[in-house]
């Protein structure tokens, strides 16, 4: 049974990967329902690749800056106060829009925070590759389209 916690702004486990800064608010053995990041994404640094989930639903809410995300064939632009849910098996991916750095909140039902402590491994490699990430999605259920 889980327990009530706290995690106040700034805190929360710290992975940086390549120019994103991540906070994990909550992991799978906190809750088995989601898990929880925020996130910094400067304009023009790294983006996800267009991918989609096999398992899991994810819902992004925008917390400052602004972001496009598309979603199938659809580009929508999201403001801070935005909500997007994205179901399990549709395409999508972000980016930050316009010239000031943006802020997201992101959760995954179920929870997938573990992709993103071995992405972050991956990023003490070198720079973000395509060919490199693609495979380590591929294990975690997601399928991406790499360019």
């Amino acid at each position: 049974m889980s327990e009530p916690y706290v995690v106040k702004p700034g805190e929360g486990r710290a992975l940086d990967l390549y120019d994103v800064r991540l906070w994990i608010k909550t992991i799978s053995n906190s809750t088995s329902a989601f898990s929880l990041i925020e996130g910094i994404w400067q304009p023009g640094g790294f983006d996800p690749l267009p991918h989609l989930h096999e398992n899991e639903d994810e819902s992004f809410y925008v917390l400052e800056g602004e972001f496009d995300f598309q979603i199938g064939e659809n580009v929508i632009r999201g403001e801070a106060g935005s909500f997007v849910f994205v179901p399990k098996g549709i395409s999508h991916k972000f980016s930050v829009a316009g010239d000031r750095q943006g802020r997201l909140m992101f959760l995954h039902a179920p929870p997938l925070e573990g992709f993103f402590f071995e992405l972050a491994e991956l990023a003490t490699k070198g720079p973000p590759d395509p060919r490199r990430i693609a495979p380590l999605m591929a294990r975690w259920g997601m399928e991406a389209q790499v360019p």
